[in-house]
């Protein structure tokens, strides 16, 4: 039947009634309250506002086809009830965003602390409710005077809007995009001597010596000396790294964050090298400012995205901001989430970690120069080749995660070795190459077995086989491969050696090795299957390669000394915190900055001075979540045998989660804290990678402190 004439006029009365009001709130969040964040804190942000109005201009749009829609489908009362509410909702939040604007913090919300305001949270309860509860109750009357007061509210914040930009002025439009930007310092190499130290995270010999071999790159890498049998001492980067720096392999004696801290701070050689006077230049994946640098930059996790990609990053904050400022206090928590904003948390970059530092390395071989008159030392740590595989075989992004085959593992190793290849010849156009030292190397291998003349090589312990690169100053001619027995602990006494540079550090130089002689070298597996943490000692005499040179050695416990739990004192874990002492059974070996569970429970340990109260327990972090796969992760906690919670989690981020521990739990002088994980779960079982672990939870870290909030 065709729309009549009154049809359409009451579909134009619902429209012009229903839609001013969704127009202010979508515009509160948008546009008005974006913009007061935005001129506040211009310098806070990477692209001029009007590069962001895209995307925040898609938010806006979601309410308005939302009040359209309703305006066309919904009878005339409830059109009058929404259209209220919805006014209601638009002069709550511009007097939540614009009047009561209490001093939360920084302007982002960073390290704020919710409960100093929990009373002001009544008073918004209050005034939410009052306005909401009469929107509906007069809906007819307030949907009579619904588009006047939207539009006079629109029109009074546009107007303060446009008084705000004055003092900004250009800055809102004209702002030139962002690029990526290495400090200076990092990119200054001396025209003289150089020592260029690059870890590839977890490239394997065999993978290397094929594609050099394929491609026939022998005569590209000029001076280089290859060391196929060389050896690591871990199967984990927070091991590795501290060994190539100190020359020292983790035994078991300390804590595994002590033997990092302990060997990057006062042992490493580059430390060494700084009090020799070079300039030392570290682009580190994991934490180095406890040892001497000159200059120091980690590489953002955001590096190389588009601008577009990039822009929609710095929307989404602003939303955020935006939206913590308009709702009652009592919601603002929701938001915020820990710092894991609500809207910015869906915007994925996964897959695309590795690109950016691919961009990196380009970037950084594009702006070196040589320009120091001392001596310099540069290490740069990039994770590809290891997983995940995101590369196709044209050296594009593929998209997605590429399953864990060894031929994606070779795509993604040979993406490494052109851009090697082109930091190269950036050094032999600048002069340095020849008198350049430099360190090509991995960590640790991968998974996959090693390759020899066509034949897998099963070594019984994965990740062994790692590369080993070195062109020593004034060193000429094709590649050269040596058979010697080396280890990338050998790295600090090598680089020393070849520098005359006198050291105490362990270790040999790779080229005082004879290759016809068998040498002695360790390897470690930490575990903490059966209890609590213990190092598996491999001892390897001969090649790696050969079944009969492996002996399994010794498993000690590693030594943890357990001080007094100071109540309010954040636990760190990985290897860069100090969880350490308080770790029990049921913990993997630690990574960068969390720990991973293994197995059904965990638990940990604590000394402790009995309270005279409560104790609120804090603990963060991230689920062992496959979309698509295993979508449930809980987590049941116990404080000296007494059941206090169970949280549920469904999503792979970042989760901050409190219970309060009662007084009488806390009589004894030790806390055992025991954690279980009914859905804890075998990647490899669920076709989600080869991790055989039985995992649950990434611990970021814990935090008791008295419920009352004294110390």
């Amino acid at each position: 039947m065709p729309t009549t004439v009154k049809d359409n006029s009451q579909i134009r009365k619902r429209v012009s009634s229903i839609l001013p009001a969704f127009l202010l709130l979508g515009l509160n969040l948008s546009l008005f309250g974006t913009f007061a964040i935005y001129v506040g804190n211009v310098a806070e942000f990477d692209h001029d506002y009007l590069s962001l109005s895209v995307p925040l201009a898609t938010a806006l749009c979601v309410f308005l086809v939302i009040g359209v829609v309703a305006a066309l489908l919904l009878p005339d009362g409830v059109c009058q009830k929404i259209s209220s509410v919805v006014l209601a909702l638009g002069v709550l939040t511009w007097i939540q965003g614009s009047i009561i604007v209490r001093d939360y913090g920084v302007f982002d919300a960073r390290g704020l602390d919710l409960e100093a305001f929990s009373l002001w949270g009544w008073v918004d309860l209050a005034l939410w409710a009052v306005v909401l509860a009469g929107a509906w109750r007069y809906s007819r009357a307030v949907a009579r005077h619904a588009a006047f007061i939207s539009l006079l509210l629109i029109g009074m914040q546009a107007v303060y809007a446009v008084v705000e930009a004055l003092p900004v002025g250009d800055k809102l439009w004209a702002r030139e995009g962002p690029r990526p930007t290495i400090p200076e310092g990092i990119l200054d190499y001396s025209v003289s001597r150089n020592v260029v130290h690059i870890l590839f995270d977890g490239f394997q010999t065999d993978i290397f010596t094929e594609i050099v071999e394929e491609d026939s790159l022998e005569d590209e890498l000029d001076g280089f000396w290859c060391f196929v049998d060389n050896m690591a001492v871990s199967q984990l980067t927070s091991f590795a790294l501290p060994a190539l720096f100190s020359g020292e392999v983790f035994d078991g004696s300390s804590p595994p964050e002590t033997y990092y801290q302990r060997s990057i701070s006062n042992r490493g050689f580059q430390n060494i090298l700084y009090e020799t006077g070079y300039v030392v230049n570290l682009v580190p994946m994991m934490d180095m400012k406890g040892g001497r640098y000159t200059h120091y930059y980690t590489i953002p996790s955001l590096y190389g995205e588009s601008g577009l990609a990039m822009a929609k990053n710095e929307s989404g904050r602003l939303l955020d901001y935006s939206l913590f400022r308009q709702v009652p206090h009592f919601l603002k928590g929701i938001v915020y989430n820990d710092n894991n904003w609500i809207i910015g948390s869906v915007i994925d970059h996964a897959g695309r970690f590795s690109f950016g530092q691919k961009l990196f390395f380009q970037d950084y071989t594009e702006g070196i120069r040589g320009t120091l008159k001392v001596p310099a030392y540069h290490f740069v740590h990039l994770l590809p080749p290891h997983p995940p595989y995101v590369t196709t075989q044209g050296g594009d992004y593929a998209g997605r995660v590429l399953p864990n085959s060894r031929a994606n593992y070779k795509i993604e190793a040979r993406s490494m070795m052109r851009l090697l290849l082109g930091y190269l010849d950036k050094l032999q156009e600048l002069g340095l190459y020849d008198s350049s030292l430099l360190v090509i190397h991995g960590d640790h291998g991968s998974n996959f077995p090693p390759v020899l003349d066509g034949e897998e090589v099963s070594l019984g312990v994965a990740r062994v086989p790692t590369l080993l690169a070195v062109k020593p100053p004034r060193s000429t001619g094709s590649l050269i491969v040596s058979k010697a027995q080396s280890s990338v602990a050998d790295i600090p006494a090598t680089v020393l050696a070849l520098l005359g540079i006198r050291h105490d550090l362990r270790g040999e130089s790779v080229f005082s090795l004879d290759e016809s002689e068998s040498r002695v070298r360790e390897f470690f597996v930490y575990t903490t299957a059966g209890g609590e943490p213990r190092v598996k000692t491999y001892t390897v005499e001969g090649s790696i390669f050969e079944s009969a040179s492996w002996t399994k050695g010794l498993v000690r416990r590693v030594l943890n000394e357990r001080p007094v739990y100071a109540w309010g004192d954040e636990v760190r874990f990985g290897i860069e915190g100090n969880s350490g002492p308080y770790r029990g059974k049921g913990w993997s070996g630690p990574y960068k900055r969390v720990t991973w569970n293994n197995g059904d429970r965990a638990s940990l340990r604590f000394l402790v001075k009995p309270p005279q109260e409560d104790i609120r327990l804090e603990m963060k972090f991230i689920p062992c979540i496959y979309p698509g796969k295993h979508t449930l992760q809980r987590v049941q906690v116990s404080a000296n045998g007494t059941q206090l919670a169970e949280w549920e989690t469904n999503e792979k981020k970042p989760y901050l989660f409190s219970v309060v521990i009662p007084a009488e739990v806390l009589s004894s002088p030790e806390l055992v804290l025991n954690l279980e994980f009914p859905d804890a779960v075998r990647p490899a079982s669920i076709g989600a990678g080869g991790d055989r672990r039985k995992l649950a939870i990434a611990l970021g870290w814990v935090r008791m402190s008295l419920a009352g909030g004294n110390r």
